[in-house]
């Protein structure tokens, strides 16, 4: 049977199309589109997108994306039915192996002249169980292990709170209680600010951000000057319109990585300390990120987005 990679991929060819042509179009990224084709979908982060993309290439030659999922799904049920079906036939037609049975070597009969010999061996295996026993129970140091007690310090560099208006449980290293947020720190090998309070009056945000490079796929922004003497934290906080699967990483290590709704935002705290922080937007249409309040402008030009900031002065 002709795979649902291969029937979209022989009805682009038809029309002409190239994969450049099908990004363009959609602005799926080429590694999705070349993932699609090969029948690789596991590839593609979440089953939301997985199914959103197909659709979206299908659209692009004409094609109904559903049908072709449902056609898709299908076949897999059928070969894996059949696949069962001959490890079973396999299973059943398999020989039985039937272990071989020895002949018991009959035994001698034991004379008198060789009891008489054994008595020596017997005595000396005797008394020497009798002094291993003894050893074992008057020596219980030799048996004893040591426990070594390791204490771990750990600092958090950054931490992850999603607001919502009913009431869930904040999660912290230490307790747990009723809260209207839910938070979750990793560590990182650095000092934590615990108080997270700017000594500045105003915190310089978005606004005072600098570009440092674009492309059609990420933008990478610099502190600007109003950050020389800022020692408080970094917040940014990231909303959506409808759900969209995000990827933080703060120093380079990936803290988030879920598809956020349109009535929780999510807000990153960075510590004055870190160095940088990374956001990838599934869709980055419907994101809109801030700092310390302010606007951080996400790009559009293409479906997947990523907006990266150094934080380090």
């Amino acid at each position: 049977m002709t795979s649902l990679g291969n029937i979209l991929k022989e009805k682009r060819e038809k029309l002409g199309y190239t994969l450049n042509d099908i990004h363009e179009k959609t602005g799926i990224q080429l590694r999705y589109l070349e993932a699609i084709e090969n029948d690789q979908l596991d590839i593609i982060p979440g089953d939301y997108y997985k199914k959103n993309f197909v659709v979206q290439y299908a659209s692009v030659v004409k094609m109904d994306g559903e049908k072709l999922l449902e056609e898709n799904k299908r076949q897999a049920e059928l070969a894996e039915k059949e696949r069962l079906k001959k490890e079973q036939a396999m299973k059943m037609n398999k020989p039985k192996k039937v272990a071989p049975v020895s002949p018991k070597p009959a035994t001698a009969a034991t004379t008198p002249e060789q009891k008489k010999n054994r008595k020596p061996v017997i005595i000396f295996c005797a008394i020497a169980l009798a002094i291993v026993t003894s050893l074992i129970y008057f020596s219980p140091k030799l048996f004893q292990q040591s426990v070594e007690t390791t204490t771990t310090t750990t600092t958090t560099a950054a931490s992850i709170t999603t607001t919502s208006t009913a009431s869930t449980t904040s999660t912290t290293t230490a307790t747990t209680t009723e809260s209207t947020t839910t938070t979750t720190e990793t560590t990182q090998s650095s000092t934590a600010n615990n108080s997270g309070v700017s000594q500045n009056t105003v915190a310089p945000g978005g606004s005072n951000l600098v570009v440092q490079s674009s492309t059609a796929n990420q933008i990478v922004y610099g502190l600007g000057d109003a950050f020389k003497n800022y020692k408080g934290d970094y917040n940014l906080t990231i909303k959506v319109t409808e759900p969209t699967w995000v990827r933080v990483s703060v120093h380079g290590k990936v803290i988030l990585e879920r598809t956020i709704t349109d009535k929780v935002p999510t807000t990153i705290r960075a510590l004055n300390n870190a160095n940088d922080v990374t956001i990838t937007f599934g869709i980055s249409q419907a994101a809109t990120l801030t700092l310390n309040g302010q606007n951080v402008a996400v790009p559009t030009t293409s479906r997947v987005e990523t907006v990266k900031i150094n934080l380090a002065k």
